[in-house]
């Protein structure tokens, strides 16, 4: 039984083509599919307030409960996109940021200086690889989820 594709169809499924030479080939990243993904996981994350809400309105216990959250989402997301991917890439360093803050905020008292630095760490580490994520795959965002990333970065923000 064969299967067959149309043109339309194949470069749909393909985002570059090169001439096999030393060593470089047919690019196999499904475009559409994974910038369909980075949109959903932006629009999530824009409606995610422990990314970006004032610190003196923060619970610990449902801080974490929250970043808990994210990485099961950053868990999901991986296991539908190509490992070698720029997005994965990012998602695997946000689901990382999360778990180390988890790790080291568990036996933190909410008063303890570090435990804010701990989620300003976070916080950081996340704005960057939102903002990467934004800027390859063209996807706009709220001033809030703005007000993570890095300045220089922060163009295209609804203000």
């Amino acid at each position: 039984m064969a299967i067959g594709f149309t043109a339309k169809e194949i470069l749909f499924k393909f985002t570059e083509f090169s001439i096999p030479f030393a060593g470089s080939g047919m690019s196999l990243v499904p475009a559409k599919s994974e910038l369909k993904i980075a949109q959903n996981l932006i629009a999530f994350l824009e409606e995610q307030e422990v990314l970006y809400n004032c610190y003196k309105l923060e619970d610990k216990n449902i801080i974490a409960e929250l970043v808990t959250e994210l990485r099961k989402r950053f868990i999901s997301d991986l296991q539908k996109i190509d490992k070698t991917s720029p997005l994965s890439k990012s998602i695997l360093a946000m689901r990382i940021a999360c778990k180390k803050y988890l790790d080291d905020t568990k036996n933190l008292c909410a008063s303890d200086e570090k435990y804010f630095l701990y989620l300003g760490f976070l916080r950081g580490i996340l704005g960057i690889h939102i903002a990467n994520i934004c800027a390859k795959y063209e996807i706009g965002l709220s001033s809030n989820l703005a007000s993570i990333m890095p300045p220089e970065i922060v163009v295209g923000a609804d203000n």
